[in-house]
């Protein structure tokens, strides 16, 4: 089953239960899940969520269980009675306040964005950096053996000297690309544990 098919599927299921706003707020979210996992994870992606049909029924089950939550609060207060504990109720800011937090804040998403977007560049110019000198390391280490085992046979210090200057680049050749590796890895575990929260969070506002 493909991205499309699985997405076509999970829209007919949810369309007719659904609000315009909420079926596309939900098709958008999953559309962009899939694109994140990328073309070679899309069979893996189907598997983690399930078939169409059972993910439908997630969300559909989940809505109606807010629905409840929020009848049962409105129900309360047009009664003049408080809400009961555990039972939620969620506020949304008007229009005019988001945009006006959004203007009164700008300088400072604007400042955070930028020293984002310059660590990230930075982050990424020092593995490159890294990468490129821990593979000139290695190719002169190769060619610095070489060169040591001749020279062995004509100037046996200078041909140890050789060989040990080499030993050493390839050293610090292979300890580069381990800490490249590392950092990978952890900025790879990084962006995952971001999605998954994403993730849990859209399931838990549906």
């Amino acid at each position: 089953m493909t991205k499309e098919t699985y997405l076509a599927i999970l829209g007919e299921r949810l369309r007719p239960h659904l609000s315009e706003e909420e079926y596309q707020d939900v098709m958008q979210y999953y559309s962009e899940y899939f694109d994140e996992a990328g073309p070679k994870r899309e069979e893996e992606t189907i598997k983690e969520l399930g078939t169409p049909e059972a993910l439908a029924e997630r969300i559909l089950g989940e809505q109606t269980q807010t629905a409840g939550v929020f009848s049962e609060t409105r129900e309360q207060e047009n009664a003049g009675d408080a809400p009961q504990p555990g039972s939620k109720k969620k506020w949304k800011l008007s229009v005019g306040w988001t945009i006006a937090i959004a203007i009164i804040g700008a300088p400072l998403w604007i400042t955070l964005f930028g020293i984002a977007i310059g660590l990230i560049v930075t982050v990424t110019a020092l593995l490159v950096v890294a990468v490129v000198v821990a593979v000139v390391f290695i190719v002169l280490c190769m060619a610095l053996v070489l060169v040591g085992i001749w020279l062995l046979f004509h100037a046996f210090a200078n041909g140890l000297v050789t060989i040990g200057a080499a030993l050493l680049l390839g050293g610090i050749g292979i300890l580069l690309l381990m800490v490249f590796a590392g950092v990978y890895g952890l900025l790879k575990k990084g962006y995952q544990a971001i999605r998954e929260r994403r993730r849990n969070r859209h399931e838990e506002n549906v």
